[in-house]
């Protein structure tokens, strides 16, 4: 009984004068696949071409899809007058002349639709000075 015990570890490992060496991860590989049905075989080629897939997509993607639109600058500053927008005539202002520019901006938070183009952002604005002078009172300054 003890000699296919003694044969086992032959198979797996090399006698040195030192002592006990391991076989080389080749060898080991070689052991290891040998030992293991066509079925498994198959499975692990299969994952490791998934993997292998995944990975080159991926490099891929990043690495000719990295372009980003280029982005223009804006055509003017965002200093859009009332009479760009076509604001109201309010008479009652509490902002008299010498505060002109205003130094002090609070800017309040108000919801509406969407707005990507100047005409449609006016618009906006327009229907919103509507709103706060009918029922408030006052123009949004």
């Amino acid at each position: 009984m003890i000699i296919p015990h003694i044969k086992i570890y032959q198979q797996r490992t090399a006698k040195t004068t030192r002592g006990r060496k391991d076989l080389p991860f080749h060898s080991y590989v070689l052991s290891v696949i040998k030992n293991t049905t066509k079925a498994e075989r198959m499975a692990c080629a299969i994952v490791g071409l998934l993997v292998l897939g995944c990975i080159g997509l991926i490099v891929y993607f990043t690495v000719f899809f990295n372009t980003y639109e280029d982005v223009a600058d804006d055509p003017a500053d965002w200093n859009i007058t009332r009479q760009q927008w076509y604001a109201q005539h309010f008479e009652t202002t509490t902002i008299s002349e010498s505060f002109r520019p205003v130094r002090l901006v609070i800017i309040g938070h108000s919801v509406s639709a969407e707005c990507f183009t100047f005409i449609v952002c006016a618009a906006e604005l327009r229907s919103l000075q509507g709103w706060f002078i009918s029922y408030h009172g006052w123009d949004i300054p």
